[in-house]
């Protein structure tokens, strides 16, 4: 709970409320998994669960999902894989229109790969891992049972958000190592 890291609300989205229509989009897990239960718990009737495949997410084409998103009021992207397609998940965010919380249960240093996606959602929560206690916790806190207060463990602007120049990192790591 306590390494449970809020990194914006931005539209002010969370806590949820369950007299608001959400919408989870599970990426890597199925409906049965512990995360969707515990938001089923808390939201009931309000909560509709989409899962997304693993086919789905690796093809560009396949997934059409703006029309059950135009209908939510909050979007919850639940990301529990790295084998999504930047433009599939771009494209999901694109049709939210300021309603998405995006929830990583992923190592923040995957947070490079996704980049725009996470900078075009309204909330974001790491988890950083898919234990039980972790997707607990982020019931909860999606909730608002209790303010996520954990902190990155990496720094956002070297994993996230400056694009380096892999050549010149390895040259400068090779450097900084010689004896």
């Amino acid at each position: 709970r306590a390494a449970i890291t809020m990194l914006k609300n931005d539209s002010l989205l969370l806590p949820l409320k369950q007299d608001e229509k959400t919408l989870l989009v599970l990426m890597g897990k199925d409906s049965t998994c512990h995360f969707a239960t515990q938001l089923k718990n808390y939201l009931q009737d309000s909560l509709q669960v989409v899962v997304v495949s693993s086919e789905q997410m690796q093809n560009k084409d396949s997934l059409m999902l703006s029309d059950t998103i135009a209908m939510a009021d909050v979007v919850v992207f639940a990301q529990f894989t790295k084998e999504i397609a930047v433009e599939q998940y771009e494209s999901m965010l694109s049709h939210c229109n300021g309603k998405s919380v995006v929830v990583g249960f992923i190592s923040p240093y995957l947070l490079r790969s996704y980049t725009d996606c996470y900078k075009s959602a309204s909330s974001f929560v790491m988890a950083y891992e898919m234990s039980e206690s972790a997707q607990d916790a982020v019931a909860k806190a999606l909730m608002g049972e209790f303010v996520p207060t954990g902190k990155l463990p990496v720094d956002m602007d070297s994993v996230c958000f400056r694009k380096f120049d892999e050549h010149q990192l390895l040259s400068q790591n090779k450097n900084r190592y010689r004896s």
